[in-house]
């Protein structure tokens, strides 16, 4: 980002921007007012840039048989089933195409788009899915021709996450419905690992959400938030399942505390304004 000096968050415009944490050659900074994080490159800049290549997802440990993947990714489609039950859906940084897979099995029209050429191959070999090119603001995908779009831990990797949202507001139908999940920086689980977190993933994440700031994205974008969901701290829960007698409470016990992610539904204006 900028300087002290002249530093202008590009979501709020505030004009403070405070240290969060430096992790080796990267550092990352937040908005003073709206709490948007940001990789501060101009901190620590280092010129290299970041390759979405076989080496990144094996090292996130992403590749998976097939059956397994579309499994693990059931429920994310079942979420989304109870806000739009079918019709068709994008999944913007589709990765290796298995939610598209789940999504297609539970009656989903299915099309992707993703920036990793490896990635791309690999769905179009393993599921003949049509994937577009990133990024999503030149995309060719005709406007008003979607249900739902979905983004899983992606609007963190976006150069610019305002300008994605306003194209996915194009794309989709009235009361069509965006549903992002990215991580929650500011949540107990982060505050706990600090520089051990791994919703910091530097420099792969360019940006840092907590609640307020992921909602005021979608709203700032033009979308009507219907849900944020801050999701229950996995720290406290596998802490808790090593102590034999609070282990039964781990569940009820970690959704008192936020965890690593956060999710926002959020709907397109219908005609009309309703």
């Amino acid at each position: 980002m900028n300087s002290q000096a002249d530093f202008s968050c590009t979501l709020c415009k505030g004009r403070i921007k405070v240290p969060v944490i430096t992790i080796g050659p990267h550092a990352v900074s937040r908005c003073d007012s709206c709490g948007l994080g940001f990789l501060d490159s101009h901190v620590h800049e280092t010129g290299e840039d970041t390759v979405y290549d076989e080496g990144f997802y094996t090292s996130q440990n992403m590749i998976k048989v097939p059956s397994e993947g579309i499994r693990e990714c059931l429920p994310k489609v079942r979420f989304v089933r109870k806000y739009r039950p079918t019709g068709r859906l994008l999944d913007v940084g589709c990765g290796l195409g298995y939610f598209l897979a789940a999504a297609q099995q539970e009656g989903f029209t299915v099309c992707g788009m993703e920036e990793s050429g490896w990635a791309t191959e690999y769905i179009r070999k393993e599921f003949g899915f049509p994937v577009w090119p990133a990024p999503l603001e030149t995309s060719a995908l005709e406007g008003g021709s979607l249900d739902v779009c979905t983004m899983w831990q992606v609007i963190e990797h976006v150069p610019d996450p305002l300008a994605a949202l306003r194209k996915i507001q194009d794309l989709l139908k009235a009361g069509g419905v965006l549903i992002m999940e990215t991580r929650n920086h500011r949540g107990f689980d982060a505050k706990m690992l600090l520089e051990r977190w791994g919703g910091w993933a530097l420099p792969y994440h360019l940006w840092h959400f907590d609640p307020a700031s992921l909602r005021l994205l979608s709203e700032t974008a033009g979308f009507r938030v219907l849900r944020l969901k801050v999701h229950k701290s996995d720290y406290v829960k596998k802490n808790l399942r090593k102590i034999p007698i609070l282990g039964v409470l781990r569940n009820p016990v970690a959704s008192l505390f936020a965890g690593s992610n956060i999710t926002v539904v959020a709907e397109k204006a219908k005609q009309g304004g309703g």
